[in-house]
């Protein structure tokens, strides 16, 4: 059955040999040839991968795509080949999804405290890229910070020895 949404399909298939399409909502629009719905541009809902009576999805879906890394704010949202392996598994967005969404995690804007969108803001403005990518920087960040927590704490409270590890591995087989 033809759809309003057809022309989108077509053009995601024309660009079959791309793994990634990132599209403003300004080039969908021409694509489809009229103005996206409201909805569109306020609810990340709209580009949820969920068939149905989504024409929508069904569109970037029919051409074997998947909507994301959605971008509410610079009205951008990434088109990801469904057979590419680091797909997420299909289903649609989480009912409250935040607008920047990662293969395989969605954030909730909800579930940010404080100064947090901030601290993603600036990150993204310091290094480029989304706030999906500002999200992955920090969080990298963080892990890495966590890391040599958990180092420092074992330097500090392991046992000390005298000798090198040699030494111990000598002892250990002498032992047996």
């Amino acid at each position: 059955m033809a759809t309003k949404y057809d022309p989108l399909r077509i053009w995601l298939e024309n660009h079959a040999a791309s793994d990634r399409i990132r599209a403003s909502f300004r080039e969908i629009e021409a694509i489809l040839g009229f103005e996206l719905p409201s909805s569109a541009r306020t609810r990340p809902q709209w580009w949820a991968n969920a068939g149905g009576s989504h024409v929508q999805a069904a569109a970037w879906m029919g051409a074997g795509r998947r909507a994301r890394q959605l971008d509410l704010t610079g009205e951008q949202v990434t088109f990801e080949s469904a057979r590419r392996p680091s797909a997420a598994p299909q289903g649609g967005f989480a009912e409250a999804a935040a607008p920047f969404i990662d293969d395989a995690i969605v954030i909730q804007k909800a579930a940010l405290r404080g100064g947090v969108m901030r601290m993603l803001e600036d990150y993204r403005d310091a290094h480029g890229g989304d706030l999906a990518d500002a999200a992955a920087g920090l969080l990298n960040e963080a892990g890495l910070a966590r890391r040599r927590q958990l180092l420092d704490w074992v330097r500090a409270n392991a046992p000390k020895v005298s000798g090198d590890s040699t030494d111990l591995i000598r002892e250990d087989r002498d032992s047996r």
